[in-house]
């Protein structure tokens, strides 16, 4: 199928835009990063191939969750990983909970690395190192300011974040409890 050039940018987008939560929510079950971007990628694929001009977003990202889980079940059985690896990881990775945990989980992660990109970069730079878990006192001394210069930053970065996160967080919270 030959797709437009705007298809191909539409496509080009959303996979960029989605890559690494599947790619992560892939490790969630496979616990291996190069094996979780394989077969994100082949997902990626799927999509790209399947794909009809009307679906959503939400369909695709259903359709993308989805198949991402049940490739990594036939990666699991087809590798044939040890039995007892399998044995305890199957408890786990099959149970509904695990799956919607995953995907708020992930799709968390990608909402608040989108909203840190659209920060100012020194507010970005606090951010980062803030989840990396770097103290105020580690910071002031990374970036060469002070202390209080980074506290009152890291005030207002939490409160951009908060504002511009809270909508999609609110929504994952509430599919995660009540569905």
């Amino acid at each position: 199928m030959v797709r437009s050039s705007e298809e191909n940018i539409q496509f080009k987008s959303f996979y960029l835009s989605y890559f690494k939560a599947v790619s992560d929510f892939c490790y969630a079950y496979l616990k291996d990063a190069e094996n979780a971007r394989d077969v994100a990628q082949e997902v990626f694929y799927l999509l790209w191939k399947n794909q009809k001009n009307e679906f959503s977003e939400k369909e695709k990202l259903s359709f993308l969750y989805t198949a991402a889980r049940n490739k990594c079940f036939d990666f699991l059985r087809r590798e044939q990983l040890n039995h007892r690896k399998t044995e305890d990881l199957r408890d786990e990775i099959y149970t509904e909970t695990f799956f919607l945990d995953e995907i708020t989980r992930n799709e968390t992660y990608r909402l608040l690395r989108e909203a840190i990109e659209k920060l100012p970069l020194r507010s970005r730079e606090i951010a980062l190192l803030s989840l990396q878990g770097a103290s105020v006192q580690e910071i002031a001394e990374e970036l060469h300011i002070s202390v209080n210069s980074v506290k009152t930053l890291k005030k207002m970065i939490y409160e951009k974040l908060r504002k511009s996160l809270h909508s999609q967080l609110l929504l994952f919270l509430l599919i995660k409890y009540f569905l």
